[in-house]
C-alpha cells in the first residue's frame, strides 16, 4: 500500500508568492494599465499633451462655417458685397478697413451671427464678448479677409487669427502681403495648422504648405488681412 504522499512546508514555501512579491506585481500591473491609458488617450485625441483635441478642430470649423454664411446672406441682402466693400451709410464697414480693426466687420452681420461668441475659436484662450456692443479685437479668434469677393472664391474670407509672416505670426492690425510671401502658421491654435473660410463660403483646414500655396491662385496681386 503506498500512502499518500503530501508536500512539506518547504515545498509550499518554495513555490508559494510572499506578500511582498504580489504587492510588487499589482504595482507593476498598476503601472502597465495606466501607461497604456495615457497612451491610447492620446493616440484618440490624435495629439500631444497640451495640443488642440480634433474635436477643437471641428467645432472651429463649424464657427467659421457660420461666419462664412453670415457673410453671404450679407452679401445676399447687399448687392452681393461683403460689409467691407459698403460704406458705413450702406451698412458697410469700408471706412474700417485702413484701421486694421477686425470687430466692426463682424458687428456688421450681428443680425446674421447668432451670438459674438461664435467668434472666439475653442482651442484659443480668448474670452469672448457677451454682447455686440462689448466687442473688441482681443474677444475674435478670426481674421477677416479685405479682398474677399463671392466671385472670386478662392479668396480668403475669414481664419484662424495665428497666420505667419517670415516665420512670425501677425499682429492685432492690417497685414499686407504678396501672392508669394513666406506665410504660415504658428503653432498656438491647431497644431501649426489653420482653418480658413473662402469667398465661396466653404471652410478648409490647411498647413502652413498648403496655406502658401493656396493664396497664390486667389487671382489677387495682394492679400489684405484684418488681424484681431
Amino acid at each position: 500500500m503506498f500512502q499518500d504522499m503530501k508536500p512539506t512546508n518547504s515545498i509550499l514555501r518554495q513555490h508559494a508568492f510572499t506578500f511582498m512579491e504580489l504587492l510588487m506585481v499589482l504595482l507593476l500591473l498598476g503601472m502597465l494599465a495606466a501607461l497604456l491609458a495615457l497612451r491610447f488617450r492620446f493616440i484618440t485625441a490624435g495629439a500631444q499633451p497640451g495640443s488642440p483635441s480634433p474635436n477643437q478642430r471641428v467645432q472651429c470649423m463649424n464657427h467659421l462655417k457660420n461666419i462664412g454664411l453670415a457673410f453671404r446672406v450679407f452679401a445676399v441682402d447687399n448687392a452681393d458685397k461683403f460689409p467691407m466693400q459698403l460704406p458705413r451709410k450702406a451698412g458697410g464697414t469700408q471706412e474700417e478697413v485702413a484701421s486694421g480693426n477686425v470687430f466692426p466687420h463682424f458687428q456688421a452681420m450681428s443680425n446674421e451671427l447668432s451670438t459674438p461668441k461664435i467668434l472666439v475659436c475653442p482651442a484659443d484662450n480668448r474670452a469672448p464678448a457677451d454682447s455686440w456692443p462689448k466687442l473688441a479685437n482681443g474677444m475674435v479668434s478670426y481674421f477677416v479677409g479685405l479682398d474677399a469677393d463671392e466671385t472670386l472664391p478662392q479668396t480668403l474670407l475669414s481664419g484662424d487669427r495665428n497666420v505667419t509672416l517670415d516665420g512670425k505670426e501677425l499682429k492685432s492690425g492690417l497685414a499686407e502681403w504678396g501672392t508669394n510671401a513666406n506665410v504660415g502658421w504658428s503653432g498656438q491654435l491647431h497644431n501649426s495648422a489653420g482653418n480658413v473660410a473662402l469667398g465661396d463660403g466653404s471652410v478648409q483646414q490647411l498647413s502652413s504648405a498648403r496655406l502658401k500655396d493656396h493664396i497664390r491662385y486667389t487671382q489677387l496681386d495682394k492679400i489684405r488681412l484684418a488681424v484681431p
